[in-house]
This record gives structure tokens, C-alpha cells and sequence, in this order.
């Protein structure tokens, strides 16, 4: 989308999508302005690229592998040139350069902008950053001390290097993987479950639903209780200390919210009612064990995860599924890519005409 402003966009066209990318609170901007955000993210996005293909070089990769897994991270695709994904080269270092680069990738450019122009202060001011990176830490250190509980890992070092290798991965929506998490206890696969609905930051490389409305949404939703029991208080919607002076935002976040669950529900009753239990039982799985999994497909497809659980796990692949299971797969990587808004506009032929 924000190539798409840089280069070819123009008018309101161009304005729409460039904005359908910062899902919150944000000022009305001109076209010069919006173009010249869109070339700044452009070159941060190329920046990181650049520095992580170094960095990657340094530790050992060849250019084909450094480049590709490059363009995976930066881009939270997360397709590696193994079929053991990252967990082939054996190296903490470049797990850790990895994970830092997918947060990077996932963390809103103007604020990596601002960073450049050192003004840190204005990062760690965001409270979008702020519980972004809460989320991460918290999902972390919980999955660690489970998993050790559970004996999942070996020690306490595979421990945290594992988890959180797999938390930033998941969350970022890039599904690269260095362990099989599928083996995983109950509470650190669920965690990561939960993880492929949330996401980065607005204005980022990430696909699911952005940090920022999980916060619009608990606000709106707390505001909504409170009014249930004082009808008569008037209280103004707040992201950051600052007033949300858009009047739609509060139907625009529960729109939002009330689409992404009825697709998923939707899509995962589909894939229950289609898929035979015959290809969950050659696996040795049980009919409970494929609503799971089923599941996760959904949610690893529509958040642009890639890998999910069960069958679908890191050490697994999509290929047992029905051809029109693969196709509702692919309609969910596309909605969920591009951003729901933005797909279902598209086929709008008013939205192209339209002038402001």
C-alpha cells in the first residue's frame, strides 16, 4: 500500500489505502504530505533490508540465503530457502538478529523514522509501542516458565532463547520457526494462538490486527460498560492522553472486530464441514484434535502467520487439505495481507471516482 502511494498513488484513491494502513486516531493529511510519508517509508524499508543482509553476511550466510531471509523478516513473510526454516543454521546469533529485525519490521516506520532523527523519546512515548512490546515480554516470560514447568526445554537458556524467538515470530506475523512449538504444553501453543490475532503496530510490514486496535477496542469496550451502569457520565475516547476527535472511530474499531469474527467463524465451520476426518485419523489425530486444527489454519492464513498447529504445525504443511479448503486459504491470505477495508473497496467502482 505504501508503495502503491509512492509511486502510483494520487487523489483520493491514493489517500484512502495510504490511510487504510494507519488503522487508529491520525490528522488529515495532504497529498504532497501522504507521498512524501510513503517515499520516507520506502527507504526505511529498503534501509533494513540493506542492514540486515549485511548482518546476516557477516554470521555466516551465503548472499542467496542472507537475501532471502532478508526480504522474509523485513517483510514478515517468513519463507526461508529450508525445510527447517531458521532452526537450520544452528546459530543463536542469527536468531537474535532475526527476532530484533522482525520487531523492527513490525513497529510503526514513522516511529523508526523519528529514531533515525534521534528523537527516541517519541518511541518509547507510543503507547502503541509500549504494549506491543508489553505483549511480546509478558507472552515470553509466561511461555518460558510454563514450558519449564512442563519440561518442554532442556534448560533455562533453550528455554528463553526458544520462546522468544517463537513469540516475536508468531506475534510479527512473519512464522519463521527454530523449534516444533507444536510439542509444546497446552498454555504456550494456545499463547501463540492467541499471538496470530494480534500483531504489530499500525504503519508497519505486519498483517493480523494491529496493536492499536486492541487498545482502541478494550477502551471503546470499557467505556461502553461503564455507560451500561452510568448512562448520564460523558467520557471522551483517549489513546495516549490525547482525545480521539474522530467521531466514527468507535463504530469503524467495532466493524472491524465484528468482520474479522465472523470470517473466522465462518471459515473454520467451512473447513470442519469439508474436510473428511480420514485424513486427521492417517495422522493418528482425533475429530477434536481437527476443529483445532482447523482453526489454526484459519488464523494463521487470514493473520499471514503461515504455520499453525497440529497438521499445520512448523514441522507441517497445508498439503493433505481439500483443493477448495486451499482456495478459502488463499482468499483469507489475501484479506488478511491487504487489510479486510481495503480489499472489499477495491471492488468498489465509487471508491475510485470519489473526490474530497
Amino acid at each position: 500500500m505504501v508503495l502503491f502511494v509512492a509511486v502510483l498513488g494520487h487523489g483520493s484513491a491514493g489517500k484512502a489505502l495510504m490511510l487504510a494502513e494507519m488503522p487508529g486516531p491520525s490528522n488529515e493529511t495532504g497529498r504532497s504530505r501522504t507521498q512524501h510519508a510513503a517515499w520516507i517509508f520506502t527507504f526505511i524499508y529498503f534501509g533494513l533490508n540493506v542492514i540486515l543482509t549485511l548482518l546476516l553476511l557477516l554470521q555466516g550466510m551465503t548472499w542467496f540465503d542472507a537475501l532471502c531471509h532478508s526480504f522474509g523478516t523485513i517483510a514478515t513473510g517468513g519463507f526461508s530457502t529450508y525445510n527447517d526454516s531458521v532452526a537450520h543454521f544452528h546459530s543463536v546469533g542469527i536468531e537474535m538478529t532475526i527476532s530484533l529485525f522482525m520487531i523492527l519490521a513490525c513497529t510503526n516506520f514513522t516511529l523508526l523514522y523519528l529514531l533515525v532523527c534521534f528523537r527516541p523519546k517519541q518511541l518509547l512515548a507510543d503507547v502503541e509501542f509500549r504494549t506491543y512490546m508489553g505483549i511480546l515480554a509478558f507472552s515470553t516470560i509466561a511461555i518460558v516458565l510454563f514450558g519449564m514447568q512442563y519440561s518442554d526445554f532442556s534448560s533455562w537458556h533453550d528455554a528463553l532463547r526458544y520462546s522468544f524467538f517463537q513469540v516475536v515470530s508468531i506475534q510479527t506475523n512473519t512464522g519463521f520457526a527454530t523449534q516444533n512449538f507444536d510439542n509444546w504444553n497446552e498454555f504456550g501453543r494456545g499463547s501463540l494462538f492467541v499471538l496470530m490475532f494480534i500483531g504489530g503496530c499500525a504503519g508497519s510490514t505486519s498483517c493480523s490486527i494491529k496493536v492499536i486496535r486492541h487498545i482502541l477496542f478494550a477502551k471503546i469496550l470499557w467505556l461502553e460498560i461503564e455507560r451500561s451502569w452510568h448512562p448520564s457520565v460523558v467520557r471522551q475516547l483517549r489513546i495516549g492522553g490525547k482525545p480521539v476527535e474522530d467521531p466514527h472511530i468507535r463504530t469503524s474499531v467495532l466493524v472491524y472486530f465484528g468482520l474479522i469474527l465472523i470470517i473466522s467463524v465462518t471459515s473454520w465451520l467451512v473447513l470442519d464441514t469439508v474436510e473428511p476426518d480420514a485424513a486427521w485419523t492417517e495422522h493418528g489425530r482425533n475429530r477434536h484434535e481437527k476443529l483445532m486444527d482447523c482453526a489454526s489454519g484459519v488464523a494463521a492464513t487470514l493473520n499471514g502467520v503461515g504455520p499453525g498447529l497440529g497438521t499445520l504445525g512448523a514441522a507441517e504443511n497445508y498439503s493433505h487439505f481439500q483443493s477448495s479448503s486451499k482456495v478459502l486459504f488463499v482468499l483469507l491470505m489475501m484479506l488478511g495481507r491487504l487489510e479486510v477495508y481495503v480489499v472489499v473497496v477495491l471492488f468498489i467502482p465509487r471508491f475510485w471516482l470519489r473526490r474530497y
